[in-house]
C-alpha cells in the first residue's frame, strides 16, 4: 500500500475510533471534545511513542509519522485555500468593518506574546537557565507558527548559535496546541451564556445557501459542481494560484529589492497557506463578477473540514514526546506563560475589541494564538457552525493583514534575527509598544462602530 494512502486510511480510522468513543462517553459530547483531538490522543497513544515502548511494533510506524509529517502543510493550505470559495464575499466597507476589530485584537495577542518572551527571558531564562536571547521569540514561533513553522525555524537557531532553541520550539508548538484545544473548549462552556450569544439565533444568508448546496451568487449549484473531484480540483488550482503569486513576490524582490533596499530576503520565508487564502478571494470575486456556478458550498465545506481535521490528528499523533524532556524548566516557563497571556486577553479584551457575537468571533484567533490557525477554525466552528455570527469570514478577511507578517509570516520568520540585530532589551520594549497600540486601536475601532 503506497506510504501516502496507509497514513490518510490511518488518520481516517482514528478519526472512526474517535466517533465511537465520543458517542460511548456523554461527558465528551457535552463539553465539545472534537473526534479530532480524540484521533490525535489515540494516535500519541498507539504510536511508537507509546504503545511501540510496550511492544516491538507500533500500528502507527516511523514511515507513516514521516508521510503524516509531509502532509501537514500540504492540508492547511487546503483549509486555507476553502475559506473563501463559495462564499458571497463582503464588499469593501463590511471587509474592513470585519477585519479591523479582529485583526487588532490578533496583532495584540501575537506582539504580546514576543513581550512576554522577552520579559521571560531577560528575567528568568537567561540568569537562571543560560538561555540565549533567542529563546524570547519561541512562544510566537511554537503557538501562532505551529510545528511546522517550529522545525523549519532550526537552520536559524544553529546559524545564531542557539541550537538548543529548536527542541524546545519543537516540543512547544504540539503542547500549546494540545492545551489550546482543552483550554478554549473549557472557555467556550464558560462563557456560552453570555448575552452575546443570543444573537446568533438568525441565519445568515451565506449560511442558508450553503445548507442548500447554492451558490455565493445565489444559483444553485447543479451537473458538475456535485462532482467531488472537481471541487478538489478546484482547490488545487486555487492553491496553485497561490503559489504564482508567492513567486511573483520573489521574483519581484530578487530583481527589484534584494540588494538594493535591503540584504536578507524576506519572501523565501512566506508560507504557501496565506498566499492560497488571497488566491481562494481572488478565484471567487472573479466567479462573481461573471456570475459563473462553479463552486459548490456544501462540498467545499466538506473538504475544508476534512482538512482541517487531518491536520489536526496529523499534528497531535506527531507530537514527540520525549523532546520536552529535555530543557524542561525552560519549556514550562514559556508554556505557561505564553498560555496566561492568551487567556488574559481573550477574556479580558476580546469582549471589549470586537464589536459584536465577541466569542464566536474571538475563540478563532485565542485557538489560532495557542496552536495554530486550524486550532481556531475548529473551536470557531464549534460555537458557530453554521458560522451565523460571520466568525469565519472575520477571521479569513483579518489573516490577509496578519499572516504574513506574524503567526509564521515574516516578522516571525525574522524575529530571532531582529533580537539579533536591536538586541533583547530593544526587541522586548519595541514588542510591549506594538502590542498596546494594537490594542488601543481595537478599543478606538470598537467604540467608533459601537457609536
Amino acid at each position: 500500500m503506497p506510504v501516502f494512502f496507509k497514513a490518510i486510511f490511518i488518520a481516517g480510522l482514528l478519526a472512526l475510533s474517535a466517533q465511537i468513543i465520543r458517542s460511548l462517553i456523554p461527558a465528551f459530547r457535552r463539553y465539545h471534545i472534537p473526534i479530532s483531538f480524540l484521533g490525535g490522543m489515540l494516535a500519541i497513544t498507539l504510536g511508537n511513542q507509546v504503545f511501540g515502548n510496550f511492544f516491538d511494533f507500533s500500528i502507527i510506524d516511523a514511515e507513516v509519522a514521516k508521510a503524516w509529517s509531509e502532509m501537514t502543510l500540504p492540508l492547511v493550505n487546503i483549509v486555507f485555500a476553502c475559506i473563501f470559495l463559495g462564499r458571497a464575499l463582503p464588499g469593501l466597507k463590511r471587509g474592513l468593518s470585519l477585519a479591523a476589530p479582529q485583526a487588532a485584537f490578533g496583532q495584540t495577542l501575537a506582539w504580546g506574546q514576543y513581550f512576554v518572551g522577552g520579559l521571560a527571558t531577560l528575567m528568568i531564562l537567561k540568569p537562571y537557565f543560560g538561555a540565549t536571547d533567542q529563546f524570547a521569540s519561541l512562544i510566537e514561533i511554537s503557538f501562532q507558527g505551529g510545528v511546522g513553522v517550529a522545525i523549519g525555524m532550526g537552520p536559524t537557531f544553529d546559524s545564531l548559535g542557539s541550537a538548543d532553541a529548536t527542541p524546545v520550539a519543537i516540543a512547544l508548538a504540539p503542547t500549546a496546541m494540545l492545551i489550546g484545544i482543552v483550554s478554549g473548549i473549557v472557555m467556550l462552556n464558560v462563557f456560552s451564556q453570555s448575552p452575546d450569544d443570543a444573537k446568533t439565533s438568525g441565519h445568515s444568508q451565506s449560511a442558508k445557501r450553503e445548507q442548500n448546496g447554492q451558490s455565493a451568487s445565489g444559483e444553485r449549484s447543479t451537473g458538475f459542481t456535485e462532482s467531488l473531484l472537481i471541487q478538489f480540483s478546484i482547490v488545487g488550482l486555487t492553491i496553485g494560484l497561490g503559489m504564482a503569486f508567492l513567486a511573483a513576490l520573489d521574483f519581484m524582490e530578487s530583481n527589484l529589492l534584494l540588494g538594493k533596499l535591503y540584504q536578507t530576503s524576506m519572501v523565501q520565508h512566506i508560507p504557501v497557506f496565506p498566499m492560497a487564502l488571497l488566491a481562494g478571494l481572488a478565484v471567487q470575486a472573479m466567479l462573481d463578477k461573471v456570475k459563473v456556478s462553479l463552486v459548490n458550498p456544501r462540498i467545499m465545506r466538506k473538504i475544508e473540514i476534512f482538512a482541517l481535521e487531518a491536520v489536526i490528528i496529523i499534528a497531535i499523533g506527531n507530537l514527540d514526546i520525549q523532546s520536552i524532556g529535555k530543557n524542561m524548566d525552560i519549556f514550562l516557563i514559556l508554556l505557561i506563560s505564553g498560555t496566561i497571556w492568551n487567556i488574559m486577553v481573550f477574556s479580558f479584551l476580546a469582549p471589549r475589541i470586537l464589536p459584536e457575537f465577541w466569542l464566536q468571533r474571538g475563540i478563532a484567533d485565542y485557538g489560532q494564538s495557542m496552536g495554530t490557525t486550524s486550532i481556531g477554525l475548529m473551536l470557531q466552528s464549534i460555537t458557530d457552525p453554521e458560522d451565523r455570527s460571520s466568525g469565519r469570514e472575520a477571521f479569513g478577511i483579518k489573516q490577509v493583514f496578519f499572516e504574513p507578517f506574524v503567526g509564521g509570516g515574516i516578522i516571525t520568520a525574522l524575529s530571532p534575527l531582529i533580537i539579533h540585530w536591536i538586541g533583547l532589551l530593544t526587541f522586548t520594549i519595541c514588542s510591549a509598544i506594538l502590542c498596546l497600540s494594537f490594542a488601543l486601536t481595537g478599543l478606538i475601532i470598537k467604540k467608533k462602530y459601537s457609536s
